[in-house]
Order: structure tokens, then C-alpha cells, then sequence
């Protein structure tokens, strides 16, 4: 059985640099959310795996305390802006100070 590459076929699971970047903040405060309960994530041999509903859920909280609403549409368009991001860096390049 192939896997499609479609984008409209939805990842179950990042890795801890995917969550950093769909979460915007560092690997430390990913860890502590794990520790808190408030991501789900596993091992894979090892590597550390976050599920995408748990992220999803987490804005959703959050958004909620404020009484705001979370847009898909925008969390999809943050996700296919670090794959674009990451696929126009070559391996050993490194980003440019900000």
C-alpha cells in the first residue's frame, strides 16, 4: 500500500521540532507541557513524537480561557509554511540570525 503525499491527508504526529515550531516556542516549554499532561506524545525509538489533536486541543484550551475560537485555516497555513520553510533549506545550512 502507497502513502500519499496529498497535502489534504492530515499528520497524526509531529516531532519535537514540528511541535516548537506549529506551538512557536522552544523544546524546553514542549517538554514541560508534556510533563503537565497537557500534550500527549510518545517515543519512537529515540525519537519524541507529539500528536497533532493534542496541539490542537492545547490552542483550543487556551483560546477558550479567552473566549476566542481556533481557525484551522490558520493553524493549516502555519504548518505549510515551516514545510515550505524547511524544504528551501538545504541540510547543513543554517538559518540567518533574526
Amino acid at each position: 500500500m502507497a502513502i500519499s503525499t496529498d497535502e489534504s491527508i492530515k499528520p497524526l504526529v509531529t516531532g519535537m521540532t514540528g511541535a516548537c515550531t506549529l506551538l512557536d516556542c522552544s523544546p524546553d516549554q514542549i517538554y514541560g507541557l508534556i510533563y503537565n499532561g497537557e500534550l500527549d506524545s510518545y517515543l519512537e525509538g529515540t525519537r519524541r513524537k507529539v500528536t497533532i489533536n493534542s496541539i490542537e486541543r492545547l490552542i483550543e484550551r487556551r483560546l477558550a480561557a479567552k473566549g476566542a475560537k481556533l481557525d484551522r485555516s490558520e493553524l493549516l497555513e502555519k504548518r505549510l509554511a515551516a514545510k515550505r520553510i524547511k524544504a528551501g533549506r538545504s541540510i547543513g545550512e543554517r538559518r540567518a540570525p533574526a
